[in-house]
């Protein structure tokens, strides 16, 4: 026989309005809301356990709602109260101060981690740097060999500050140059204190007055120096063939208008005499290395300078003694064998300070002596915390210091009192050296030390002396 069960099936209003009718029933039987469990009240859908009304098979039964209405032995019903109808206030928001509080704490994250990744970048821009002039070495000692003759290259002054040099390029070997003679003229001259001369004259007549070795050079020397080939620095060899090689600079002071001077004096045959009319002599003289052919400057990146006034540099890139200007020809010479040639070979050793551009406008020493209590600042000095925090302080009033350290600010232009002192905060970058070995052609690269051989005092070039290179 075939039976047929017809399924009944239950809309979504029906299925509530059952349910209430159960709890109706329930609250008649002595089950009042107040004895629902707490998820009961939330609205929480829970099992309903209990009498389940007429067909009940066992009292105390549990059943399952279907979702069609139909409920059978075993099945569990699930309920809803009918409070989770009503909507109840619910705290999803923060209140305002929770707000601030949170904002202000996100934007002191941002600003440290902001400052820390400037920092990290920087200093990856110098090693960046460090490694590009390590390079540049190398590869002119590898054109060098390659040549068989002198090959180099020239560091070129910065456009925005004639104290750095931002850019480097290949440079070939000296010509020589030698057309027409010169006449060597020995003069007594009074000079402004602080002329090039006066720092470069020597008393050869032994009367107490310094005497400067002038030149009457050929007219072509001077369209050697408009095209940059002749310049403060160059050596000239007097006479040509002999062996005698001095340095030659143009004298701007009033006395000696356009004139060129040899840096130290020439023995003429009779010294103590007075000033005679000069020796005529033929000469050959140096000039400035060309730019190889094909060859552009190289920067050393974004915001990377050389430090020229904090670096040890060849007495010839100047134009006079310490102190004084920078020439236009930074040059480093190598011969085949890897050895630096020309000026440049004496000088022992060559130390580059690679920093930060903003730090050498701002005129930031690559290192500074520890505070000191109880100690006498003059204004323009600069000292770094016991605590290294990165930043250095320029006594901007002087006096002496305190007896105990004042705390130091950490931003760049704050400033604090300690005893009669001003000091004013700079942030600092971190510095490397690169060193060139001037007799073996050695190249490397190494920290700033911070060593103090005397409290106040550092020497910045410790760690290139004992050979502890940054790999």
């Amino acid at each position: 026989m075939l039976h047929l069960r017809v399924k009944r099936v239950q809309s979504p209003e029906s299925r509530v309005q059952g349910q209430r009718r159960i709890l109706a029933r329930n609250a008649s039987e002595g089950t009042s809301s107040s004895s629902l469990s707490l998820r009961e009240r939330a609205g929480v859908r829970v099992p309903f356990e209990g009498v389940q009304g007429p067909g009940s098979r066992v009292q105390g039964q549990s059943y399952r709602d279907s979702g069609t209405g139909d409920r059978g032995p075993g099945r569990r019903c699930s309920l809803t109260h009918p409070s989770s109808l009503i909507p109840h206030p619910s705290r999803a928001a923060f209140t305002l101060i929770e707000m601030l509080v949170t904002i202000s704490i996100l934007l002191i994250l941002a600003v440290i981690t902001l400052a820390t990744v400037n920092m990290t970048q920087t200093y990856d821009r110098i090693r960046a740097g460090a490694r590009q002039v390590q390079s540049y070495y190398e590869g002119a000692k590898s054109r060098a060999a390659y040549a068989k003759d002198a090959r180099g290259i020239r560091f070129l002054l910065d456009t925005a500050d004639n104290t750095t040099a931002s850019s480097m390029v290949f440079i070939g070997p000296p010509e020589r140059f030698s057309q027409g003679t010169v006449t060597v003229l020995r003069e007594d001259v009074f000079l402004p204190v602080g002329s090039t001369a006066i720092a470069a004259g020597v008393d050869l007549n032994l009367n107490g007055i310094n005497d400067v070795v002038n030149i009457a050079y050929p007219p072509i020397w001077n369209n050697l120096a408009i095209r940059n080939r002749l310049s403060d620095g160059a050596r000239i060899e007097l006479p040509r063939n002999s062996g005698n090689y001095y340095t030659i600079a143009k004298s701007v002071n009033s006395g000696l208008l356009n004139q060129w001077y040899l840096t130290r004096g020439y023995p003429d045959s009779n010294p103590t005499l007075v000033p005679g009319p000069g020796q005529i002599l033929e000469y050959s003289l140096e000039l400035n290395p060309a730019v190889l052919p094909n060859q552009e400057p190289r920067p050393l990146g974004t915001g990377i300078v050389i430090d020229l006034d904090n670096s040890r540099i060849p007495g010839t890139w100047r134009t006079g003694g310490a102190g004084s200007a920078y020439t236009q020809q930074l040059d480093v010479l190598f011969t085949p064998r890897g050895t630096v040639t020309g000026a440049s070979a004496g000088d022992g050793t060559i130390h580059l300070v690679l920093a930060a551009a903003q730090d050498t406008v701002n005129n930031i020493p690559p290192g500074a002596g520890t505070w000191q209590n109880s100690t006498a600042y003059t204004v323009g000095q600069w000292v770094k915390p016991t605590l290294d925090n990165a930043c250095l302080y320029l006594c901007t009033s002087g006096g002496t210091s305190g007896g105990t350290e004042p705390i130091w600010p950490t931003k760049t232009g704050n400033t604090v009192s300690d005893g009669a002192i001003t000091w004013e905060c700079y942030q600092v970058s971190e510095k490397l050296l690169v060193s060139l070995f001037t007799h073996t052609g050695r190249v490397s690269t190494h920290a700033v030390s911070t060593y103090e051989p005397i409290p106040g005092v550092v020497d910045i070039f410790r760690e290139a002396e004992l050979g502890r290179e940054i790999r």
